[in-house]
């Protein structure tokens, strides 16, 4: 059920009344048929714009000044997970939080002193990244 209601980039349904995430998705998102059966299609844009890379080569945030070269799709999609409840933080260039994996959890870092109210925000791709792989990263999506 959490999966089926994961951004695929479709518009999303206005939320009327925040569900607090020990309750998520709650009844007033109710429980629909969509949650049993994700086209394939569907489920690809989902993985595309929610997962998580897992694990990554020694050398993959190892860049140096001029490095322009994209990493292969192989290489770029080797290990993914799903989390629904961390794919409910939004994407922005300039991040408040830090996303740190162990094994099949992931946890977000707060990286300063985050206001009440302030929204949480994480990165779509690696910010250290060369600017040339940041952008194919989100074209790609």
């Amino acid at each position: 059920r959490r999966v089926a209601l994961m951004c695929d980039g479709a518009e999303l349904a206005p939320v009327i009344e925040p569900v607090p995430l020990p309750r998520w998705p709650g009844p007033a998102l109710g429980a629909s048929a969509a949650a049993r059966d994700i086209p394939l299609k569907r489920m690809r844009r989902i993985v595309a714009l929610n997962a998580y890379r897992l694990c990554c080569g020694a050398g993959e945030y190892a860049f140096k000044l001029g490095d322009e070269e994209t990493p292969s799709d192989a290489e770029r999609h080797a290990a993914y997970g799903v989390f629904p409840l961390g794919s409910l933080v939004n994407h922005a260039c300039s991040v408040n939080t830090s996303k740190v994996l162990l094994g099949d959890w992931v946890f977000l870092r707060a990286a300063h002193d985050i206001q009440v109210g302030e929204e949480l925000v994480q990165h779509y791709c690696d910010i250290r990244a060369p600017l040339a792989v940041r952008r194919k990263e989100l074209q790609d999506l």
